[in-house]
């Protein structure tokens, strides 16, 4: 019982800290859909802007392409304008998608040439004008240099545009002909399916067919992807509507319960763009030293091995001063899946591999969590190599090493009755912040702000740990520098 509810915990805290964001967009929602004035555009009867917005919104904390992108051997260009236009345009497509569906939906007025509707369909056109020029200045994002021949670009997308309008104007006539339809939820599958797909290149498919799979079978793209986002998106809609209906409410959902549509929304998007894996986290170690003196003279008499170190290590987590020295340290994360490991495109030439997850202390990596076997990157735990890390004996020499790592803090579920005290003049504190590193320890657990104490024959030195940003790309990995005995050994 004790496991399954550990893992309950688990998983609810995952979800929640891997979704902070969407749950943060969901609640400011909710506090602005009361402020929206009625005839507001935002508040008409089809919800269709509100939706708009939702997704919009969504799409730029999370919304990232469906396809396979450039081909993982290859340079990609990271220039911060053409990247922000380029989320702009993701953004501004669920936009776009309405107003060519108000064109559809007002088709009469449209025909009939009249003021209104000359305004739909030029707003229309203004919106596809905008959506082009953004996608013109983003260009030089994630462009690489290999342009195999292939299909045509400038061809591809015309005609992909020129379809996906004519479906957007079919869905606003259907709702038009046929109010009881929800052709709203339709239009929400296309928005879901164009903003992943705007931003796309005909060049990384060509780089993929040219370069063919590793066991020379020809590349054929994925589809699931783009059928899962769009008709997933719009079934989910209808099936609540149909709830709605059940329910008794209105034909049509009031603009008083669009909190509902609207957290679906955002929970599709979190299905549809999970939160990305790393491959890596940087970490820092920072060169500490206690914040101040006064420690007690440090006894004559041996302790045994299994004490902590006296004297001056006399160190409070909490209270602590760092040097100017840190030393980088790359740590992998285990069972991730990252297209650029898994890709099963033929590399274009041999690459250089990361460096090896090793540390001075031993193998160190981000395992997955024991209880939801999902990936984490926020507990480093140490392999640590056996009885050499702790003491060596060299003939008639032996050198006595102690190793120590103290926790700021207890994870939740941890329990605080078991104390002990860490130095003898200190307060007692929780067992399972103190870390003792003896010949029979084979797993060590590091946090942010963890301290690491590492003593050799009364000469200690001492480290904090910081976990920080994640690396996404094979790249950035590829070219870190690992930690080097250097810089744990005073010369």
């Amino acid at each position: 019982m004790n496991a399954i509810y550990k893992s309950f915990n688990r998983r609810i805290e995952y979800f929640v800290y891997g979704n902070a964001d969407l749950l943060g967009l969901w609640i400011v929602l909710i506090a602005i859909q009361p402020l929206v004035p009625v005839g507001n555009l935002l508040a008409r009867e089809d919800l269709v802007p509100w939706l708009m917005l939702c997704l919009g919104l969504t799409t730029y904390l999370r919304g990232k392409t469906y396809g396979d992108g450039p081909h993982s051997s290859l340079t990609q260009q990271h220039v911060g304008s053409s990247a922000f236009f380029q989320r702009l345009s993701m953004v501004f497509f669920p936009l776009f998608c309405m107003f060519w569906y108000d064109v559809g939906k007002q088709y009469t007025i449209v025909l009939g040439r009249t003021t209104e509707g000359l305004v739909t369909f030029g707003i229309a056109v203004v919106a596809t004008t905008v959506l082009g020029a953004l996608l013109l200045l983003s260009k030089s994002h994630q462009k690489t240099a290999w342009n195999p021949p292939g299909l045509n670009g400038p061809l591809v997308w015309s005609a992909s545009s020129f379809i996906f309008v004519l479906a957007l104007m079919f869905t606003g006539f259907l709702e038009a002909k046929v109010p009881e339809f929800h052709s709203d939820a339709l239009l929400l599958g296309l928005a879901f399916l164009g903003v992943g797909t705007v931003i796309g290149r005909v060049q990384h498919l060509r780089q993929r067919r040219a370069a063919k799979t590793k066991d020379g079978r020809n590349y054929v793209p994925a589809f699931f992807p783009y059928l899962f986002s769009s008709l997933g998106s719009g079934f989910g809609l209808l099936i609540l509507y149909f709830i709605q209906d059940f329910i008794g409410f209105a034909d049509t959902m009031p603009f008083d319960l669009a909190f509902v549509p609207a957290a679906f929304v955002v929970a599709w998007a979190g299905v549809v763009w999970p939160k990305r894996i790393p491959i890596a986290v940087t970490c820092l170690l920072h060169e500490i030293m206690p914040a101040g003196g006064g420690d007690k003279a440090i006894s004559t008499t041996a302790s045994p091995f299994d004490q902590p170190p006296e004297g001056a290590l006399r160190i409070n987590p909490l209270e602590i001063k760092r040097v100017r020295a840190l030393h980088p340290w790359l740590v992998p994360v285990k069972a991730s899946r990252v297209a650029e490991f898994d890709d099963p495109i033929r590399p274009l030439w041999p690459r250089k591999e990361p460096p090896k997850s090793f540390h001075i202390l031993g193998e160190a990596s981000f395992e997955p969590d024991p209880y939801t076997k999902k990936a984490q990157w926020s507990e480093i735990t140490l392999r640590l190599k056996g009885s050499d890390d702790v003491a060596s004996i060299s003939g008639a020499a032996a050198q006595n090493r102690s190793l120590v790592v103290l926790k700021p803090f207890l994870r939740p579920g941890e329990s605080r009755k078991t104390k002990m005290v860490t130095y003898r003049w200190e307060k007692p504190v929780p067992e399972g912040t103190v870390q003792h590193v003896d010949a029979t320890t084979e797993r060590l657990s590091l946090e942010d702000g963890s301290i690491i104490v590492l003593a050799t024959e009364g000469v200690a030195r001492a480290f904090e740990v910081e976990i920080g940003a994640p690396v996404y790309r094979w790249n950035d990995a590829a070219g870190f520098r690992p930690p080097q005995i250097e810089d744990y050994v005073k010369v």
